[in-house]
């Protein structure tokens, strides 16, 4: 039986009637299965006990009770029993129909009656005492209806036997009378135990719609603040873009005596900029919503780059800093990747002033595992499951910012969930820890390369040719500043199509471009790249700097990418980097 349709919001003693009247409606059919195997059977029993006892009628209006109840019995669970006055005639039509069925079983039980012929008044009482007592569980649900069903048929057969007197006669009658008042008291407690499990369900449903609606709020509030930091990052970034960029300017010109200062407002802006980019991050995962792009590609560009990245940093820490060569082609979203070896090998550095860092990968069955090792104070068996968490930090109880904030291992791991790589780490105590990533195999082997090397801050640029496309005044005239100081020959353009029209119009072929992703008009820096690299005769090193979380897509097309705000140095390192693998690249 379908649960019956109720669109009108209903006050909750009707929402309780309704359902007992559901449940009622699930139970007649079985009701109405047993009264018409019940009939033909009594009937045909007594044809043989007591030929002479016409039942004939009997069963007539047996058979069409059991019709006019199952007709009304569809059109009732058609009905949509939104008001009281529905839900009242739903249970007049069941009271009077048990109430019928009742009156009929109580005429047989009448009639069979009679001390003359005691086989038809066992035979009646039996039929009659099991659907009294077998139509509990099915008629409960409603009182009234189960009552009207009872009464009318224990009474009239307690009465014939009371009537006929005697021992036996008497006896029975108040058997009856007992039985029928027991299986009353009986019903109403089905009753009750019935509608609180109705109410106990209405609660755990409301409940549930409670807990629903605060978890969308919740949702809602923190999708909100996601977005909010998501698009504040941006705003922050350029500023201190051009702060960074400030301080670089004016450092060239303050005397030696001021370069504690400067270096002080550096580490300010590091610190800044480090704490800046972890909590976007966090932001990001926390949406949930991040999709990974796996993809075959060569494991040796990603240890390509974060060897240059990283190069400059494991010097002024005196750490030697190694990279395994690798001919592995992984299956694997670069840009996560990227950023998971980049919190590895920052840990790895921070840990191991003076020691040794070392990053490399072996193939392990069907996937590749990329480790990171290093010559640290290694970790204690308590802490390998906390370093994971956000905030968690070793040996930095006075939380000094140039020491982290605790927040590179948990972006890790919620980066390696969405691409499905787990991460480990396994360590000893004066020994030093490994971190590894296990990623899929790719299709392709490459050929192996020779270890990345990386350029020192003050390598050769040469005088390259480069373009440089960014929307922010201020930080175009400073980065044109440093280009020139550096020895570049420096074009630059305000948004995609005063670039394209200054590549145009230049003598000369472009060495190098250096843009913003985000500039105005229909054109973003990767789009300005696409363009020029198709006019170009040949490769055209390309930097995009931009405060956007998501540019693997940037990668993926040998984009190098530099998250704002860009030191100068590590924009110096890149450009030469760039460069250096250029046999085109003009040096005069």
């Amino acid at each position: 039986m379908r649960d019956l349709p109720g669109p009108r919001k209903q006050s909750a003693a009707e929402r309780e009637a309704r359902e007992l009247l559901q449940v009622l409606a699930r139970q007649m059919p079985l009701v109405l299965g047993a009264n018409a195997v019940v009939a033909p059977v009594c009937f045909g029993v007594m044809q043989i006990i007591s030929p002479d006892l016409d039942l004939r009628l009997w069963l007539l209006c047996m058979v069409g009770l059991i019709g006019l109840r199952g007709a009304l019995l569809l059109r009732f669970c058609a009905s949509p029993l939104e008001t009281g006055a529905q839900l009242e005639i739903g249970r007049t039509i069941f009271t009077l129909g048990s109430g019928a069925s009742g009156c009929l079983f109580g005429w047989l039980g009448f009639i069979a009656s009679d001390p003359a012929r005691p086989l038809p008044s066992i035979f009646a009482l039996m039929v009659l005492v099991g659907m009294t007592a077998g139509s509990i569980a099915s008629l409960s649900a409603a009182t009234w209806t189960y009552r009207a069903f009872a009464i009318p048929t224990m009474l009239p057969i307690i009465f014939r036997h009371g009537e006929m007197g005697g021992a036996t006669g008497l006896t029975i009658a108040g058997f009856g009378l007992v039985f029928l008042a027991v299986n009353l008291g009986y019903a109403k407690i089905q009753q009750r135990a019935l509608l609180d499990s109705i109410r106990l369900r209405f609660e755990k449903e409301e409940l549930i719609q409670e807990l629903e609606a605060a978890r969308r709020k919740s949702d809602a509030a923190n999708d909100a603040k996601t977005r909010f930091l998501l698009s504040a990052g941006h705003d922050l970034r350029q500023p201190l873009y051009a702060i960074t960029l400030l301080i670089e300017a004016i450092g060239r010109h303050l005397p030696a005596s001021a370069e504690r200062q400067a270096a002080a407002m550096r580490a300010c802006a590091h610190t800044i900029d480090d704490l800046l980019n972890r909590m976007l991050e966090v932001a990001r995962l926390d949406t949930g919503k991040g999709d990974a792009r796996l993809e075959d590609s060569p494991l040796q560009g990603v240890f390509d780059r974060l060897m240059v990245e990283f190069g400059p940093e494991a010097e002024a820490r005196e750490v030697v800093l190694t990279c395994v060569p690798s001919s592995l082609v992984i299956k694997a979203d670069l840009h996560l990747l990227t950023c998971i070896l980049r919190n590895f090998l920052s840990n790895a550095l921070r840990y191991s002033s003076g020691g040794r860092v070392l990053m490399g990968a072996r193939r392990v069955g069907g996937a590749v595992r990329i480790e990171v090792l290093d010559q640290g104070p290694g970790i204690a068996p308590d802490h390998m499951e906390a370093i994971f968490e956000p905030f968690y930090q070793l040996g930095n109880a006075e939380r000094a910012p140039e020491n982290g904030h605790g927040l590179g291992l948990a972006i890790a791991k919620g980066m390696a969930n969405m691409m499905g790589a787990p991460i480990a780490v396994r360590s000893r105590q004066g020994q030093g820890s490994a971190f590894t990533i296990t990623v899929g195999a790719g299709l392709i082997q490459q050929a192996a390369e020779a270890p990345a090397l990386f350029t020192t801050p003050e390598a050769a640029i040469g005088r390259p040719l480069v373009l440089l496309v960014e929307d922010v005044a201020i930080v175009r005239e400073i980065t044109c500043e440093l280009l020139t100081a550096w020895g570049c020959r420096v074009i630059s353009a305000a948004d995609g199509a005063q670039a394209l029209a200054a590549a145009a119009q230049s003598p000369e072929p472009l060495d190098c471009i250096v843009t913003d992703l985000r500039l105005p008009g229909d054109l973003d820096g990767l789009a300005v790249v696409r363009a020029l690299r198709q006019a170009a005769a040949g490769p055209l090193p390309a930097i995009l700097t931009t405060a956007d979380p998501a540019v693997g897509r940037a990668e993926a097309e040998g984009v190098t990418v530099l998250t704002k705000p860009v030191a100068p140095s590590r924009l110096r390192e890149t450009l030469a980097s760039a460069l250096a693998r250029q046999p085109q690249t003009r040096q005069s």
